[in-house]
This record gives C-alpha cells, sequence and structure tokens, in this order.
C-alpha cells in the first residue's frame, strides 16, 4: 500500500476523530467510569472543529488521489501493492467512519428525561427533593448527554433532565441517599462542573 495512501486515511479519520473528541470523548469516559477535571480541557477542542472536518476532507482527497493512482511497482521492494479494490473499500469504510464521527454531535440525543429506580422503590413513598444545577463547559447540543449519564448513575437519583440551552440540569433525587456533593464531584469528573442556580461560583 502506498504511504500516502496510509497517511491519508489515517490522518483523515485521526482529523475525524479530533473534530468530535469535546463530546463523544468524556461521554465515553463517563460511560466506563472514568474521568476527572481534565476531561473539561477537551472543549478547547471545540472553536477548531470546522478546521478539523477540513483537513479531514483535504486528507481523504488525498488517499483518494493516491489510492487510484496507477503505478507499475510498489514503494518499496518489501512493501506489496494493495489492489486498488480494496483501497477503494477501506476508503469507503473509513469514509463512513469519519462521517459517523463527524455527525455524532448533531444526531446523539440530548440528555432527557430519565428514571433511574424501580416501581418497588416508589411503592415506598420516598420523599424526593429537586434540585436546578447550572452546568459549565457545554459547548455542543452532546454535551447534555454526558452530563446526564454522570447524574442518572448517582444511587438515589431518581429522575434527570439536562438542556444545552439554557445550560442546566434539573434532578429529582432521595436526600437521604445523595446529595448536593455528589452531585458536583459527579459533572466535575465528566468535565462539565455544575453548581446549585442559587449559588454564586466566586
Amino acid at each position: 500500500m502506498k504511504r500516502r495512501f496510509k497517511w491519508g486515511l489515517t490522518g483523515a479519520l485521526g482529523a475525524a476523530t479530533a473534530a468530535s473528541a469535546c463530546c463523544t470523548i468524556p461521554l465515553v469516559f463517563v460511560s466506563v467510569g472514568v474521568g476527572g477535571a481534565w476531561v473539561s480541557k477537551l472543549d478547547a477542542l471545540e472553536p477548531f472543529r470546522p478546521y478539523f472536518i477540513g483537513l479531514t476532507v483535504v486528507l481523504f482527497g488525498v488517499a483518494l488521489v493516491q489510492g487510484n493512482k496507477k503505478t507499475d511497482e510498489p514503494d518499496c521492494e518489501c512493501e506489496d501493492e494493495i489492489q486498488p479494490t480494496t483501497k477503494n473499500v477501506l476508503l469507503s469504510i473509513g469514509a463512513l467512519l469519519a462521517l459517523a464521527l463527524i455527525l455524532y454531535p448533531k444526531f446523539l440525543p440530548m440528555g432527557g428525561s430519565d428514571m433511574a429506580v424501580t416501581p418497588e422503590a416508589l411503592a415506598e413513598s420516598v420523599e424526593f427533593q429537586e434540585i436546578k444545577l447550572n452546568v459549565e463547559g457545554m459547548t455542543c447540543e452532546t454535551c447534555p448527554a454526558t452530563v446526564h449519564k454522570a447524574l442518572s448513575e448517582l444511587e438515589g437519583v431518581f429522575e434527570v433532565l439536562v438542556t444545552y440551552e439554557p445550560p442546566v440540569a434539573l434532578v429529582r433525587y432521595d436526600a437521604k441517599r445523595v446529595g448536593v456533593e455528589q452531585f458536583e464531584t459527579a459533572t466535575r469528573n465528566a468535565g462539565y462542573p455544575a453548581i446549585p442556580a442559587a449559588e454564586v461560583r466566586r
């Protein structure tokens, strides 16, 4: 396989990943139980998203040209030339993956309402409380899904609703099992620090 073809294809997928990193990576980490304040640093990539998308297109163009460029010999004696059909298949798969990564933040459902307890728990007549949290660091429509995931997995949380505009989270919970401190820790570890709406961070 020609070096430029490999570099073009690999680089395009890398650029597409970077284009969605600010939203997809925090959600993946929260889903597997990994987090930390450092995750919030990924939102620094958001202003560069259009550039990463443009770079993805350019690099796929390079891979396409090199993949269909006719050659009589491989790049070196140790490297066999892959058939054009195989290259086209790789390009097609790569293009679909890149497109999915780029469009992912637009089509991932935002953090909606979710019940996190069983009907049996409701039958116990638990007195639930509600709280509104101001969420920081959300930069696109996908971010609420990460906040929603982090909060809804806390034991004692009954229902969560997260919106991008305005950037708030509404949580209904059992105050005997969970509280504001846990909410702040969970959202901070997810990369989107949140504090009660009544508080002012100094």
